[in-house]
């Protein structure tokens, strides 16, 4: 193993000398984009990190903030009809949930929360692509749906 990687080294570094050379000679350019290109990409992800970091401790845990529907002071109006609401984890509750409690302090009749989880196989069984939780209350009209995809 080690002879192979030394042969392999070899022929890298034989490479390398031989291109050299090039890089005064307008080889520095592609280098140097190829720099710019990868600030802007770990800038991005360090970002999304942020972003994720920040906006699940906004988002607070989902069965926590179900509990605390049940028992608010007045009540929240439960107006008919049935509200959607798009999450990307299934432990956190949408944004969009909890401003409308904070802010209107309702929360529609039936409420349905969907995320979908994207699992690193080829293919689910039709029997486990869709699981519903009632996140611990069966009368409450607050339901969890995620679906999984290979």
């Amino acid at each position: 193993m080690l002879a192979g990687a030394a042969l392999f080294l070899t022929i890298d570094l034989t490479f390398f000398a031989a291109n050299l050379t090039k890089v005064l000679h307008g080889g520095w350019f592609p280098l140097l984009v190829g720099l710019i290109a990868f600030g802007v990409l770990s800038t991005w992800q360090q970002g999304r990190e942020t972003v994720t970091r920040n906006r699940t401790e906004l988002e607070g845990p989902l069965r926590h903030f179900v509990e605390n529907i049940r028992t608010l002071e007045p009540p929240v109006y439960r107006p008919p009809r049935t509200g959607v609401f798009l999450n990307a984890n299934i432990e956190t509750t949408p944004l969009a949930l909890r401003a409308n409690v904070e802010h209107n302090h309702t929360v529609h009749e039936n409420v349905v929360i969907v995320s979908v989880q994207t699992l690193k196989v080829p293919h689910v069984p039709e029997r486990d692509r869709v699981r519903i939780d009632d996140l611990g209350y069966r009368d409450d009209g607050i339901n969890h749906v995620t679906a999984y995809y290979g």
